[in-house]
C-alpha cells in the first residue's frame, strides 16, 4: 500500500507543474515528461490494486485460529529446510492499519494447536494428543 501512495508522486508533481509553473517552455517540458512519468505509475497503480490480495497473503505465517477478536494463533512455516513452528499473539488494533502485538507463546514443532480459555488464563493443548502445552496468563 505504501508503494501505491509513493507512486502516486508524480500525479502530485504534475498537477504543481500544471498550476504553479508560469513559463512557457518550462511548463510544456514538464507537463510532457511528468505525464509519461505518471502514465507509467498509473499502470503500475492499476495492476497493483488489482492483485492486493495476492499482495499481502503471506503462506509462510498463516492465520490458523482467532478467538476472542484479539487472540490469534499463526503457524509458522519457513520452508522446506525447517519445521511449522506456532505463534500465539495478543493483537490490539489502534487505528486501521495499524496493530500492537504481544507475543504470548511460541514453539517450534508444533503444526496445530487448541486453546482453552479458563477465568483469567489460556491453557494451550497439542491438537493431536490433547497435552497441555502451556498456561498463559492472559
Amino acid at each position: 500500500v505504501f508503494g501505491i501512495f509513493v507512486s502516486m508522486i508524480p500525479f502530485a508533481v504534475l498537477f504543481y507543474s500544471i498550476f504553479c509553473i508560469n513559463k512557457g517552455i518550462y511548463k510544456v517540458l514538464s507537463i510532457i515528461v511528468l505525464s509519461l512519468i505518471s502514465l507509467v505509475s498509473g499502470i503500475y497503480i492499476f495492476f497493483a490494486l488489482i492483485f492486493l490480495p495476492d499482495l499481502n497473503s503471506d503462506k509462510s505465517h498463516e492465520k490458523i485460529h482467532q478467538y476472542n477478536n484479539d487472540i490469534v494463533v499463526y503457524r509458522s512455516d519457513g520452508g522446506a529446510t525447517t519445521d511449522f513452528g506456532i505463534d500465539i499473539v495478543k493483537e490490539k488494533k489502534l487505528i486501521p492499519g495499524v496493530v500492537i502485538i504481544k507475543g504470548l507463546y511460541s514453539t517450534y514443532h508444533q503444526y496445530d494447536v487448541r486453546c482453552v480459555f479458563k477465568a483469567d488464563s489460556m491453557i494451550v493443548y497439542d491438537s493431536r494428543c490433547n497435552d497441555e502445552l502451556a498456561r498463559i496468563k492472559l
